[in-house]
């Protein structure tokens, strides 16, 4: 045979380090053994914690998403609480009675999430942020206040959403998420109100839950809670520094790890040594590629769907409600109160994944009242709930089902009782919270959406006969730069109470602030009638306001707002 004729030889196959695997259609860029169950998360305890990746295996990097950047951080740079671990019960229901004209000394009464507040609390908010002299050196010699640098070192502004680099980095750490059970909670609003109830309920039966509230208010410390107690400065600075390492060790193959996925494996490696019993977690955007979603704790809630972060998510209902619908796995209990479009989504999802589905509609409202409001609850009958506002019958009524759920897989049994004295006592700072200010009622509110924005306006109307003052509401506002500032003044409008408000415009320490001229611009030319004035700072315009009022004060569009508000207000807030 010559050599024109001869058979082409076939190339020589290079050893296949991940033969045997194969590509899942539902977790882009992994590989699971051949004939492996879908699921990518093994169930706790299902796989050793050390149990390590065939060689070779690597993480396709999603596109480049960006997300909003996370709030700063009030208290960098301030000195521990040092009761920031005691096991003190939380704040008193219903609104909060202080005085503005200094702060607060001594121990505090109300221990859940409160710390003292340096004399620089009553300075103007642009001091809020803390100061740089002070900090707690923790084990690797970190501050917090340099931990937190190193945390926004990360890109704050350019954070890109896919799993890859926080399964890599969970990995290093040990897979700490492998032992821990509880609930992943997702939608576009409410989330924080079912953690929160969900929470409360499981703290009045005994449990020691872990808590991943979003965003904080003071301190980026709320972000990481056992036992409504955020977590002490010196942990967290030594946090960060032991997942700094890990972070650069998996950067060469899966990129480097962002601030958010760092601030995940943070929350996940604490929880774990914290020994907690149920961990109580908020997705931080959508559902599908959001680093919560490297765990899987056996429940997975999804509150409702809608509009928001388009961009990012898709421009639909039904494409919002797909990257949501994902954070259900196999064997997973799911509880949804969603509706239309959306929940046949997470119906289909549910489905596939073989999870059971509750679907929940929102509770009768029985009444309201200044401190919250009373519903009808399928097991529970009448039922307290110490939440304002008539769209916390939806949340409670998924949460009730949440902790259903929580039973039913034999993470967390409660009683009625319990559920009964959690729903009474819940409290979720600067979310229609309703503080007593030497005579005068500040309600703080976020509402930087037109959504938010309406919920906002319903309840000032529901809660005006119950408020003192016969006069007109005083708005204290301000909002970002990058938000439906129109959407969100016409919302508001809708409302009795603010047809005839006055308005206080400021701005506040943020790099997508609107300035206060250009707010108080949309204003005037939608709401003509009404008197609006400009403030330099959020201190100033809560000073004129309280100066002024003759009837409730309202602030609200910006939790920026609320959280300068609020640590200035409440001087034993957040630490």
């Amino acid at each position: 045979m010559d050599a024109g004729s001869r058979p082409k030889r076939r190339p020589r196959r290079l050893a296949n380090r991940t033969a045997g695997f194969r590509r899942r259609s539902d977790r882009p860029g992994h590989a699971v053994p051949a004939g492996h169950a879908s699921r990518s998360r093994p169930r706790p305890g299902a796989a050793a914690a050390g149990t390590a990746w065939p060689f070779g295996l690597r993480v396709a990097q999603p596109a480049a998403e960006r997300l909003p950047a996370l709030l700063h951080d009030r208290d960098a740079g301030r000195d521990p609480d040092p009761g920031a671990a005691s096991p003190e019960g939380p704040d008193p229901a219903g609104p909060q009675r202080v005085p503005l004209s200094a702060p607060r000394r001594g121990p505090s009464r109300a221990g859940l999430r409160q710390r003292r507040l340096p004399d620089a609390a009553l300075q103007p908010v642009r001091l809020l942020r803390g100061r740089a002299d002070a900090g707690v050196i923790a084990t690797r010699g970190l501050t917090y206040e340099e931990a937190l640098a190193a945390l926004a070192e990360r890109g704050r502004f350019g954070v890109r959403l896919g799993l890859g680099r926080i399964r890599a980095l969970l990995h290093e750490l040990g897979d700490p998420q492998l032992g821990l059970r509880g609930v992943l909670i997702a939608g576009t609003n409410g989330k924080g109100s079912v953690l929160a109830l969900v929470g409360s309920v499981l703290a009045a039966a005994g449990y020691r839950v872990g808590e991943t509230p979003k965003p904080h208010l003071v301190s980026y410390r709320e972000r990481l809670q056992v036992a409504g107690r955020p977590i002490d400065a010196a942990t967290f600075a030594r946090l960060v520094a032991d997942v700094l390492p890990a972070a650069e060790r998996v950067a060469p193959r899966h990129g480097k790890p962002t601030e958010f996925e760092l601030l995940t494996a943070m929350i996940f490696r604490w929880l774990g040594a914290e020994g907690i019993d149920v961990a109580v977690v908020e997705v931080g955007l959508g559902g599908r590629l959001d680093a919560t979603h490297a765990w899987d704790g056996g429940v997975a809630a999804i509150t409702n769907v809608d509009l928001d972060h388009m961009e990012r998510l898709g421009p639909t209902v039904t494409a919002i409600a797909r990257e949501k619908a994902a954070i259900i796995e196999r064997g997973d209990l799911a509880v949804t109160g969603a509706t239309g479009d959306a929940l046949a989504v997470i119906r289909r999802r549910a489905g596939r994944m073989g999870a059971p589905l509750t679907i929940v509609e929102p509770a009768a409202i029985l009444g309201l009242d200044r401190d919250g409001i009373e519903v009808e609850l399928p097991r529970l009958g009448a039922t307290r709930v110490g939440l304002r506002g008539r769209h916390q019958a939806a949340n409670v009524a998924v949460a009730d089902a949440v902790l259903d759920a929580l039973g039913a897989a034999g993470i967390a049994a409660t009683t009625a009782d319990q559920r009964r004295a959690g729903y009474a006592t819940v409290v979720w700072p600067g979310r229609l919270e309703l503080i007593d200010v030497d005579g005068h009622e500040v309600l703080l509110d976020g509402a930087h959406n037109p959504a938010g924005a309406a919920t906002l306006a319903r309840a000032v109307d529901d809660l005006r006969p119950f408020l003192t003052g016969d006069g007109p509401v005083t708005l204290v506002t301000a909002t970002m730069a990058d938000k439906d500032v129109d959407g969100i003044i016409t919302a508001l409008l809708q409302s009795r109470a603010m047809r005839d408000a006055r308005v206080v415009c400021t701005a506040v320490e943020a790099v997508r602030a609107l300035p206060a001229e250009a707010l108080a611009a949309r204003w005037r030319a939608l709401a003509p009638g009404l008197t609006v004035t400009v403030q330099r700072d959020a201190s100033a315009a809560l000073d004129a306001a309280l100066a002024t009022a003759v009837g409730p004060i309202v602030v609200a569009g910006s939790l920026y707002l609320v959280g300068a508000v609020r640590a200035r207000l409440v001087p034993a807030a957040s630490p």
